[in-house]
């Protein structure tokens, strides 16, 4: 936004997008500190003596202690600010890899995915300050570059991590979880310099605009029908994320490496469909359908993965559209909440999507991990189709039930 006939609104909006470029790189670095240790994870709980299942219920208890910290952390930042919660959660997850780093038994990698999940507050909190940041009519673009952002550091995480792995697995995963405690501490100290501890800093014309909006009493039952499925969405990316390392090492006999490359071409993907296709299309087309094509593109990627993708190729396409579709997915439904609701409820009504997500978190795991030692490899890809279809044609239905009203 330009404001050239008021220079003091113009200096403001010049800071406030120097504060959200921050916040973009809060996003890729708190991504990075995730999935850093994605390649080791699989083969850690397979020589501590677990299997897809247990991955499956360490995954499940990290979101449901989300589920818990995600509307804490709203509410206190919409009390206190966003500086603090963010800072609160940065310090909690160093402490987590710093655990994690130094683990040497299964009930040790528990113990620090638990705290990891008691902090995953700070994510939610991030959205909210970009919303805060950024008018209505640019939201849907904003939430796709931190998504985009977020991607991009999942991308570049398990390089790092394939790069520690020219040591032994054990050193590795130390090296690279206290690599990743690293940046988030230092990423925490970045944030409390920069982020506004209470002042929303949209220009204020903009500000005036947001608290005239108009919300419609059918607001809040759309808001629940997107919240239903961004825990349909979640439980399908989580549930996959923790069986794809276990689906690569059975089918394709892929080791760290195989699994670490693997989710490099996966986030590089939604990177780039984030920051630079997403945002298009969302400019041409109303969120709905945009939301629509997303599920069918989750739906089309993983009938392609049940069917077999057993050659690079086949494989590379069908995870690209089905990841890709999960990641747009998210961030319409992101951008349709943060514009519902009044400005001073932003950060609880963003941290109540973060709970919902994380109850799919919740599940996903569990069942997926259940599916895939006690069904075969493809049956966490046939669920996923299944969930896809049943939320499109709920989606489209609902539409017209409220067209017909």
């Amino acid at each position: 936004m330009n404001y050239p006939g008021n220079p003091a609104i113009a200096d403001a909006d010049a800071k406030t997008e120097g504060v959200r470029r921050v916040l973009y790189l809060s996003a890729f670095i708190d991504s990075i500190s995730v999935s850093i240790i994605l390649p080791f994870f699989p083969f850690m709980v397979l020589e501590y003596g677990g299997n897809a299942r247990t991955a499956g219920y360490i995954f499940a208890m990290h979101a449901v202690l989300a589920i818990l910290s995600g509307p804490l952390f709203g509410r206190l930042s919409d009390k206190l600010g966003r500086r603090p919660a963010l800072a609160i959660g940065f310090c909690g997850m160093t402490c987590s890899y710093v655990v994690f780093g130094l683990a040497s038994s299964l009930l040790q990698i528990v113990v620090a995915r638990a705290i990891a999940g008691a902090m995953s507050g700070g994510f939610g909190v991030i959205q909210a300050a970009v919303s805060d940041l950024t008018s209505r009519s640019e939201r849907a673009k904003a939430m796709g570059f931190v998504v985009g952002a977020s991607a991009c550091g999942f991308a570049v995480g398990p390089v790092i991590g394939l790069v520690a792995s020219s040591i032994d697995q054990h050193s590795a995963a130390k090296a690279a979880s206290l690599f990743g405690a690293m940046l988030l501490l230092g990423c925490g100290l970045m944030l409390w310099r920069t982020v506004p501890k209470k002042e929303r800093s949209i220009p204020q014309v903009e500000r005036v605009k947001e608290s005239d909006a108009h919300h419609t009493p059918e607001d809040g039952g759309l808001k629940v029908k997107l919240l239903l499925t961004m825990l349909a969405i979640a439980m399908m990316q989580a549930g996959l994320t923790a069986v794809l390392g276990f689906w690569a090492h059975a089918a394709l006999e892929w080791d760290e490496r195989g699994v670490g490359w693997l989710f490099v071409w996966i986030f590089l993907c939604i990177g780039v469909n984030q920051w630079f296709v997403l945002p298009k299309i969302l400019a041409s087309q109303v969120a709905p359908k945009v939301l629509w094509g997303a599920i069918l593109g989750i739906f089309l990627g993983a009938v392609a993965m049940s069917s077999g993708a057993n050659q690079v190729w086949v494989l590379g396409i069908a995870v690209a559209i089905l990841f890709c579709g999960i990641a747009a997915g998210r961030t319409v439904i992101t951008s349709m909440v943060s514009t519902m609701g009044a400005e001073s409820g932003r950060g609880a009504a963003l941290g109540n999507l973060s709970s919902a997500a994380y109850v799919g978190r919740a599940f996903g795991p569990v069942v997926f991990g259940f599916l895939f030692v006690e069904a075969g490899p493809g049956a966490p890809f046939i669920a996923t189709s299944v969930v896809s279809i049943a939320c499109l044609v709920w989606l489209i239905n609902q539409l017209k039930s409220s067209q017909a009203d």
